[in-house]
């Protein structure tokens, strides 16, 4: 194996650096894209509004304040479930969607409010995409530069060692990051952003109404404040890209035992005096930090870094500094990436499970949002553990499934009552669905028509009073739904009663206190008390 001089590594990391910024250009005709829509949708809820309120001197305060009448508000309350079912399925933020669940409850809301609202649904969906697919792009970015790094290093040095496998935690940590002066991260600055159009909206809104803004005035003002919203974001993109293949590098370095990194950049008319300056200048490992000793050192910037061999470096040098003990093997020259990923990466089963994690990430975020919708804190697990058990743990993915499912049906319950039906289950005991008890008004009556007789000679056999009778209901610590919600089993410690729907309401059916209870009720009891405290 030849020795590789600066020039070979120059070369070589040059176009892995080409080619991730270049992946960071594509996308930039995605936001293209994402802003175009946005705008074209909200331009078309100015223009509608407009054409009904509007006369030939604007909008006026009255009209634009005008409540909506029963028609109007039959129809916004379409749109807010449309708009609450796509931010559940689209994992909009959680303030945003208790919004729009707390406008549907607001009975006397103005045609101001609602186009306000119609608006900033727009801004929501923006920045939610936004967030979605810039974490896609910059988790590949940040994994392309770690593994081509690595691939170009072992590959130039003609051998390798085992090295870390990034794991999701990893990869959340160097995105959580800040890599420009604003102290915010790019998640950060994607709500900020949108936190400033609605301070727009605000303002634009309040012209609307004390100056009589025209619609073309208003559409040319959102335009303008669109370009620069676009333009924060096209610059969040390039400094990101850049700030994580440039992290990509410095963990591949520092997993391989690179002792010194050496900055390049490209020189031409364009290339500024900082970048002139650190051009050619090499660092210590241990020094390497974005933006201060190591490219970007600013939006824009196109400079990257190579690992740094002094003169007398050998492949044993490199191999003793990485892990005296530690198992090498050969890297042929010839050897393509396609197939050092395949053999080395791939076949790693903890990279098989970040890949699956990193591959489903979009649609698992909705479905984490869907879940937490219904169970709230009942799924009081992070993102991140929530794609470990769904890839990794059978048992409990199945459980937090059938939760979901339990609580779409009953959503007055909580997972208490579910771990009861579960553990009755496997005792193959079957009463009906447990459920937290609810207090409802039923009766006693001696008409056989209605069923209650049964209950009456059961009091008499028993010596059960009309007041135990019900204390049984109040006092009870589950209750189980039978024949489709038609009647309800009351469980508690002093006794047992069951209430059925008749047409005349609900009337107690049979009842029997503890002294009657079998070995079956007593189990069921005991598995009440484990779960209901």
């Amino acid at each position: 194996m030849p020795k590789r001089n600066s020039e070979y590594w120059q070369e070589r990391y040059r176009i892995l650096q080409e080619n991730l910024l270049a992946k960071g250009d594509a996308y930039q005709e995605r936001v293209e894209r994402l802003y175009g829509s946005a705008l074209e949708e909200a331009q078309k809820e100015i223009e509608s509004f407009y054409q009904r309120f509007a006369d030939n001197n604007g909008i006026s305060i009255a009209e634009a304040n005008k409540i909506l009448n029963s028609k109007e508000r039959k129809a916004f309350e379409m749109t807010l479930e449309e708009y609450t079912e796509k931010g559940i399925k689209n994992a909009l933020s959680q303030e945003w969607i208790k919004e729009l669940e707390d406008a549907s409850d607001i009975y006397h809301i103005s045609r101001l409010e609602k186009l306000k609202l119609q608006m900033r649904q727009h801004f929501e969906v923006l920045a939610s995409q936004k967030q979605t697919e810039m974490e896609e792009i910059f988790e590949q970015i940040y994994q392309e530069s770690y593994y081509l790094s690595i691939f170009e290093l072992q590959k130039g040095l003609g051998t390798g060692h085992a090295f870390e496998i990034l794991d999701t935690r990893r990869i959340e940590k160097v995105l959580a990051r800040s890599y420009d002066d604003s102290g915010l991260n790019f998640s950060e600055s994607i709500w900020k952003d949108r936190d400033a159009l609605v301070r727009f909206l605000d303002r634009e809104f309040t012209r609307l109404v004390v100056s009589g803004t025209t619609p073309r005035e208003l559409i040319a003002n959102l335009k303008k404040r669109f370009q620069t919203s676009k333009n924060s974001a096209r610059r969040l993109v390039r400094t990101e890209v850049a700030a994580l293949a440039a992290m990509g590098r410095k963990d591949s370095f520092d997993e391989l035992g690179i002792a010194e990194f050496q900055n390049f950049e490209r020189l031409d008319s364009s290339t500024c005096e900082i970048c002139q300056d650190m051009d050619g200048s090499h660092f210590p490992q241990k020094e390497f930090e974005v933006g201060v000793t190591a490219a970007p050192f600013h939006p824009n910037c196109r400079g990257y870094q190579v690992p740094y061999f002094h003169d007398e470096f050998t492949e044993d040098e490199k191999r003793s500094a990485k892990d005296e003990n530690g198992k090498a093997y050969f890297v042929p020259a010839d050897m393509t990436y396609h197939e050092w990923y395949k053999k080395y990466v791939e076949s790693n089963p903890a990279m098989k499970l970040v890949e699956r994690k990193t591959q489903n990430k979009s649609a698992d975020r909705k479905q984490y949002e869907e879940y937490k919708n219904v169970l709230g804190k009942d799924l009081n697990i992070s993102f991140d553990k929530f794609q470990d058990i769904k890839y990794t743990d059978d048992e409990q993915w199945n459980y937090i499934k059938g939760l979901k499912s339990y609580m779409t049906k009953f959503p007055q319950s909580n997972k208490h009552y579910y771990n009861i039906q579960q553990e009755l289950k496997k005792q193959k005991i079957h009463v009906g669905i447990p459920l937290p008890p609810k207090r409802l008004q039923a009766f006693l009556s001696s008409e056989a028509a209605n069923g209650s007789t049964h209950v009456l000679n059961r009091m008499l056999e028993r010596g059960i009073t009309d007041d135990e009778v019900r204390e049984y209901m109040m006092q009870a610590k589950c209750m189980f739904q039978q024949w489709g919600g038609k009647r309800f089993a009351f469980y508690g410690e002093k006794g047992v009663t069951v209430i059925s729907e008749e047409e005349t309401g609900w009337l107690f059916k049979t009842v029997w206190n503890r002294s009657d209870f079998d070995e079956s009720t007593l189990k069921i009891l005991e598995v009440i008390q484990k779960h209901v405290k």
